[in-house]
Parts: C-alpha cells; structure tokens; sequence
C-alpha cells in the first residue's frame, strides 16, 4: 500500500511538474527545457525516495537506518540547491550554450550519485558482517547446548551429585535451549563466557573427588550470564 501511494504520488507530482514547465517555460529554448525538465524530476523523484522509501533491511539497526538516511538527505539536498540555482543563475543573470549547462548539471549529477554509493555501500559492508556474526552464534549456540548436555549426563551419572545441583546444571541446558542469537557482537561475547564456564562444569564433574562448592559458583555465574543475555537479546 505504501509503494503503491508513492508511486501514485510520483505519477501526480511529475505530471503537475511538467504541466507547469511547458507553461512558465514557453519562451525557453527546447533543449534547455527539456534539460530543466529532467534535472527537476531527478529533484523530485529522489525527495518521494526518501520519504516513502526509506530502503532499510529489517536486520538494520536505528542507528544505521538514521545514518543512511541523513546522508541520502543531506545529499539530495545539496543536490537540488545546486541544481536549481544554476538553473535560475544560467536562466537570469549569465545565461551560457546548453553543453555547458549539461556539464555543469552533470557535475552536480555525479556528486548526487557518489553521495548515495556511499550511503549504500557501509550497509552492504555492515550487513555481510551482521550475517558472518549470526552464523558464529549460531554455531556457538550448537556448542554450547551440546557441552551442557555433556556436564548434565555426567551429573546424572554421578551418586555424588545433590539434588540441586543437579537441577541447576538442567537448569542451565533448558536457558540454553531456548537462548535467542542477538546477531551482535557483545553477544557473541556474552556466549563465549557461558562457553568458558560450561567448560569449567565439566572439568569439575571429571573430578574423582568434586568440589562442590565450585561447581555451584560455576553454575551461578552461567545463570547470570544467561539471564543477562536473555533480558537483552529474548525475541
């Protein structure tokens, strides 16, 4: 529905442009006009761009959709003002040939089109890296669920192991069932622990004599960093 209102927004506003060159422009040269008429509706199309279209993936952050989209901004600004006061400079106070113009016009063109490679670009950069941190947590999620199934059946095969601490070792194999990727980096950090501290659970359980004490501290601290990641990150 949105496309389809810009779109139609689009449509409405080159045609009322165009109306409106062939009545202000009747006494302009033909080539001129028809060169104002294509640089106005470059002007015009990327202002609708950038207000019905912002162009974001839903793996973009705020903060980067902002970036992107302050430096379209800035740049279809700048672009326009350039524009049009050569348009207006050319057509009121120093009129110049028509390859000059276009020259001229081409310039600003290409300042435009540097502006919105460069927008771009940085997001394409951010989102292949966005996809190469998912497939790390993804896997280190696989790790992670596979070592805590290790430490829990070594538990369960031990007489030594209270109650409770073998519920807090289940505990943790149910937190990390379902631990939700956070797709970034402090994330993935986040899981590193947990993985440093599983590892610890299981050096303990190895054990001939437990030290009981340790272990509970051990599952402590992986509580705490499940529960944090879960407070940021949960879906």
């Amino acid at each position: 529905m949105k496309r389809l209102l810009s779109f139609l927004c689009w449509i409405i506003g080159e045609g009322v442009l165009i109306a409106a060159l062939l009545h202000f422009g009747k006494n302009t040269n033909q080539s001129l006009l028809i060169l104002n008429g294509i640089v106005s509706s470059i002007i015009f199309s990327m202002f609708i761009l950038n207000v019905f279209l912002p162009m974001h993936g839903p793996s973009d952050k705020s903060s980067k959709r902002a970036d992107k989209l302050g430096t379209r901004w800035f740049f279809t600004i700048t672009y326009a003002t350039l524009s049009i006061g050569a348009i207006l400079y050319f057509e009121l106070v120093n009129p110049v040939d028509l390859l000059t113009h276009s020259m001229i016009q081409l310039i600003f063109l290409s300042v435009l089109f540097m502006g919105l490679w460069g927008a771009f670009r940085p997001a394409k950069k951010n989102t292949e890296l966005d996809q190469k941190i998912l497939n790390l947590e993804r896997n280190q999620l696989i790790m992670i669920n596979n070592v805590i199934g290790i430490a829990c059946s070594k538990a369960e095969r031990r007489a030594d192991i209270p109650v409770s601490v073998l519920n807090g070792i289940k505990d943790l194999q149910n937190n990390a069932r379902v631990l939700s990727p956070g797709n970034e980096s402090v994330a993935l950090r986040m899981e590193g622990k947990i993985m440093v501290e599983i590892n610890l659970l299981n050096r303990s359980l190895k054990e001939e004599r437990i030290d009981l004490r340790s272990v509970q501290h051990t599952i402590k601290n992986c509580s705490r960093i499940f529960n944090e990641h879960r407070r940021i990150y949960s879906h």
